[in-house]
């Protein structure tokens, strides 16, 4: 499923926003570790993230970290469904329609600035329940999923918690818990993004962007995205979408186990405990730790597996078709933001209009797939990527 919604422009990966900082222009520099790890502050929140931004994706290109990603994020499914089925817990169609094709994932799975760090603490979750046991893996596996992103790391706290709770092992992850709370502690408001850990009271207007997010904006995303998505269909990719929407509903069977409804409920809504005390807006990539959760929970309700094949008949081409567009999105933009770099190297210019979106896209919503205008930080990232020149000036963005 992966393969069939991103592959349209065969894998090539188009970069927005952060991704011109974060894997193109941190290259530039030759001291990587002193200069970006400890001087840009990466060393404070997110470490393993920030450490496999200059290592790993940085080194091995774009596209390729981008099918790996989409390979990996597929994984994860197939690792929780045999962790959930293995606890007798019921997981199946509905788990992975929601959790692999749900288009307000798009960006957190897509998007290789959110999808680094969140789809692979996912899979290192996923991969350590499949560890319970084996105490050294688990362990090892368990510690190293919390340092990529603070939704994902309650979310394996929670889901550890609930598959350990009757082995000696269940001190593990409280160990770990406690390793990562000492680490920010004692290191999250260092550095540039010291801002994520500002506390705040819990306000009633979380609840206001939660609707107005998963509700409002994804049904809009959905609308549009497919009848956008539609005109970019090849010959090929339809043949393609209507073979998955066929082939997984009549392949993809339903365990037997229990209803997970109210695990599914309680793990839906433990991953945005973070931004009840945490000032951070709201965003799609914030909904992805959440649909282990939203899948059990589909999976409990509808317990009739022929009318989940009927429902999947529908949604998956659907889902399939909103991805494309939304690539497609990725893509236009990507090009619009080189295009204006390369107007304001050409020129020598040191200020630019700012402007949060240069094209119309399937919807707006937070940081939804804007453009490098957007900020001083991002169109300069964009041009010191481009020129490969780390130093080049900080730009004056004029409102």
């Amino acid at each position: 499923m992966s393969l069939a919604r991103y592959s349209r422009y065969g894998f090539r990966y188009f970069p927005v926003v952060d991704d011109w900082i974060q894997y193109i222009s941190y290259q530039s520099a030759s001291d990587l570790f002193s200069r970006w790890f400890i001087g840009g502050g990466l060393y404070a929140t997110r470490p393993l993230a920030g450490l496999m931004d200059l290592y790993v994706w940085g080194k091995i290109g774009l596209s390729m970290s981008f099918f790996i990603i989409s390979f990996v994020y597929g994984l994860s499914c197939y690792l929780f469904l045999q962790v959930f089925r293995r606890h007798n817990i019921r997981a199946g169609l509905g788990f992975v329609i929601v959790y692999m094709l749900l288009p307000i994932n798009i960006e957190g799975t897509l998007w290789l600035s959110a999808s680094t760090r969140i789809v692979v603490s996912l899979f290192l979750i996923s991969l350590s329940l499949c560890f319970v046991n084996h105490s050294f893996l688990f362990w090892l596996f368990n510690l190293l999923s919390l340092f990529f992103y603070e939704q994902t790391a309650v979310l394996s706290l929670a889901l550890s918690l609930y598959f350990t709770y009757k082995k000696q092992i269940r001190i593990i992850p409280i160990i770990n818990s406690l390793i990562f709370a000492l680490y920010y502690a004692a290191f999250s408001r260092m550095g540039q993004f010291g801002y994520r850990s500002d506390f705040a009271m819990p306000s009633i207007d979380f609840f206001k962007d939660f609707i107005e997010g998963f509700i409002n904006k994804h049904s809009e995303l959905i609308a549009n995205g497919f009848v956008n998505g539609l005109g970019q269909l090849s010959f090929v990719m339809i043949v393609l979408v209507m073979l998955v929407g066929i082939i997984i509903p009549l392949t993809l069977k339903d365990n037997k186990g229990s209803s997970g409804l109210l695990l599914g409920i309680f793990l839906f809504a433990i991953p945005f405990t973070p931004y009840l005390v945490v000032v951070q807006p709201l965003s799609f990539r914030a909904f992805v730790p959440a649909l282990v959760g939203l899948g059990l929970i589909v999976d409990g309700i509808i317990m009739s597996h022929s009318v989940k094949k009927a429902f999947a008949m529908i949604l998956i081409p659907v889902f399939l078709i909103v991805g494309v567009s939304e690539i497609g999105d990725y893509r236009r933009v990507s090009i619009m933001d080189k295009a204006a770099a390369r107007q304001i190297i050409d020129s020598g210019a040191k200020t630019f209009k700012r402007q949060e979106c240069l094209t119309k896209t399937n919807t707006m919503y937070m940081q939804h797939i804007t453009n490098v205008t957007e900020s001083d930080w991002a169109m300069t990232g964009c041009i010191r990527a481009i020129t490969r020149n780390p130093d080049y000036p900080m730009l004056i963005c004029e409102e």
